[in-house]
């Protein structure tokens, strides 16, 4: 939850329980899913795949094709990489 209070923001991440009705109720497996209460919108729910096999393959092969690219831009400032 996040909050403002005075000129302050208080934040806290923590397990809390949730009925049917909640939008977060049937939130299940590798989905992630976050309310944004507004005073005027009411509430907003994103949702979304955050962890399991095809998430975290995804987001390994970004990790190596940075790495990759980062490695390659390197090489090539050093003039050791050839590309042919």
């Amino acid at each position: 939850s996040i909050e403002s209070r005075g000129s302050a923001v208080i934040a806290e991440v923590k397990p809390e329980v949730v009925f049917p009705g909640d939008p977060l109720f049937n939130t299940d497996g590798v989905m992630n899913a976050i309310v944004i209460s507004g005073r005027y919108s009411g509430d907003i729910v994103l949702q979304g795949e955050g962890a399991g096999g095809r998430p975290t393959a995804s987001a390994m092969m970004a990790d190596l094709q940075k790495a990759a690219e980062r490695s390659m831009t390197f090489f090539a400032a050093e003039e050791t990489f050839r590309c042919n």
